[in-house]
């Protein structure tokens, strides 16, 4: 009887707000320790680059999780045409992501043929990659975030509220709905604080390229919200344009892709947004340097998407695909970074990488960092707390 109930209190969630502060700030202490052995694995990922893979512009490293990087390389930027429905957005973006994936998939197999012989034709068949990483902006300019700030001037109607304080502070309710019955603009129910806090000017260049200069300077790029079930919707009409077109190529013509895992991070430290959003990490909320995640698809239950992977994957992912004035220079755009596993035994003996689950919804919204620690602690956690458990 004893046991059993010792059992049950070792499986019951950890309430955070029960935790005292000290088991708090060494939960967080030890998470940030995992969050820098993952930096330290995103720099073997990419410091190595081998230069002389002239077939691919791939790097390979160990079996891990992401031991295969491989930006898809465009010598043009993805301009959507402004008389597009999001949908026609939606349906060119997944095509486009599609033909990536192919493409690469077809030059890697040349690498692969090299590193693994007997398992070529079983790497023909379930894909080269599990998961794509694709920028925070390319969302924006998907879902005509593209916005003229100067054409959203709440004074123009009379409404003496900045518009950042009238979208994201309910004190003004009643003024936003009068704002919103006035500018009959849809795009606006897809802003919210932390989208505009996000927004992104730089990239205007070269991608909202039906302005000049003068006007470009007041465009934003927005990023939307609700990106898990965003990045949900575009991993399922990737996979299934993926199969469609898999015969155009004789190396992936036997692909059965059965799904794919999408994850969206920006650059940003994610240092100003807590403060804006008012995200303490003593109440649950650990910092990830170098980027903010916004969005994953996959169950918070499957190994390869833990919090620290896709954490990474988004770093690795953020370095190898430049920002938009590098991009411009070199003319070279990068709208897909994907990464695949290299052990065939893990994939299909060990399901490390489940490849039938990585499309599903992770959960409603945008990607909680406090949801993903509290996870991590009742998984793996709350066994550094050991007798601090009430």
């Amino acid at each position: 009887m004893q046991q059993k109930l010792k059992q049950k209190q070792s499986n019951q969630n950890i309430s955070w707000n029960k935790l005292s502060s000290i088991s708090k700030v060494y939960l967080l202490d030890i998470y940030r320790d995992i969050l820098a052995n993952e930096q330290i694995k995103k720099c073997q990922l990419l410091n190595n680059r081998d230069v002389y893979f002239k077939d691919s512009n791939m790097t390979l490293q160990g079996t891990s999780v992401s031991g295969l990087s491989s930006p898809a390389i465009l010598d043009r930027p993805i301009i959507f045409d402004k008389n597009n429905s999001i949908k026609q957005n939606l349906d060119k973006f997944t095509s486009i992501l599609a033909e990536c994936y192919l493409k690469n998939m077809k030059n890697d197999l040349k690498v692969f043929k090299k590193a693994f012989p007997d398992d070529i034709e079983q790497f023909r068949k379930i894909g080269t990659y599990w998961v794509g990483h694709i920028s925070a902006k390319m969302l924006g300019l998907i879902f005509k975030l593209d916005i003229d700030m100067d054409k959203l001037d709440p004074n123009k109607y009379r409404i003496n509220v900045p518009f950042y304080q009238l979208m994201n502070n309910s004190k003004y309710s009643k003024l936003k709905k009068l704002y919103l019955e006035k500018t009959n603009n849809h795009s606006i129910k897809f802003i919210s604080k932390k989208s505009f806090i996000l927004s992104d000017s730089t990239g205007a260049r070269g991608i909202v390229n039906d302005v000049n200069s003068k006007e470009r300077s007041r465009i934003r790029i927005l990023v939307p919200s609700n990106v898990n079930n965003i990045l949900s919707i575009i991993s399922k009409l990737t996979v299934k344009k993926i199969n469609l077109l898999k015969s155009k190529y004789k190396e992936t013509e036997n692909l059965n892709l059965k799904s794919l895992a999408l994850i969206c991070s920006d650059t940003d430290s994610p240092e100003g947004i807590y403060r804006e959003l008012e995200w303490r990490p003593i109440e649950g909320y650990p910092l990830t340097p170098g980027c903010f995640i916004l969005g994953s698809t996959g169950s918070l239950d499957l190994y390869c998407l833990q919090a620290k992977y896709i954490y990474r994957l988004s770093l690795a992912a953020q370095e190898e695909m430049k920002n938009s004035i590098t991009s411009n220079i070199k003319g070279k755009y990068t709208p897909v970074v994907w990464f695949g596993a290299l052990s065939l035994h893990a994939l299909t003996e060990h399901k490390i990488v489940d490849t039938e689950k990585l499309s599903e919804l992770r959960y409603d919204g945008d990607y909680d960092p406090k949801k993903e620690f509290l996870h991590w602690i009742n998984r793996e956690g709350k066994e550094y707390l050991k007798g601090d458990l009430k």
